[in-house]
């Protein structure tokens, strides 16, 4: 059985990326790693802290699908992703357990993470995901 073992990462979505950025070096005393997912039509700056990574996301067009949860949630936390040893096993787990009846598409992440989103059937107000850890 593959159950999550850490969290991976944590994103937060922003609108002004370059102005969260000063405000989370400052509070980190760290210089994020930046990068653009132009699969997801977003800007993001991560900062590594032990083997976590406190992403900022900005979307970069109007239209995208994280452009239309900004708008629709605002600022604040915006997915937790779990590591996990075997993504497939994770996702069969969940379907095992009921806590979730639909299967995302697998995708690549910052740094090839290997990443799947995990749909529940219940809410709990941000997207959970797990991350393939290698």
């Amino acid at each position: 059985m593959s159950t999550p073992k850490t969290i991976h990462h944590i994103n937060i979505l922003v609108r002004d990326l370059e102005s969260k950025i000063v405000v989370f070096e400052k509070l980190l005393d760290k210089t994020p790693e930046r990068r653009a997912l132009q699969n997801r039509q977003v800007q993001t700056a991560s900062f590594q802290l032990g083997e976590t990574y406190l992403v900022l996301v900005s979307p970069t067009t109007k239209d995208s699908v994280v452009a239309n949860i900004l708008e629709e949630k605002g600022e604040g936390l915006f997915l937790l992703s779990f590591g996990v040893t075997d993504l497939e096993k994770a996702i069969d787990v969940l379907q095992h357990k009921n806590i979730t009846n639909a299967v995302a598409e697998t995708r690549t992440g910052i740094d090839n993470w290997k990443i799947q989103d995990i749909p529940l059937i219940e809410s709990v107000g941000c997207i959970l995901q797990f991350t393939e850890l290698s």
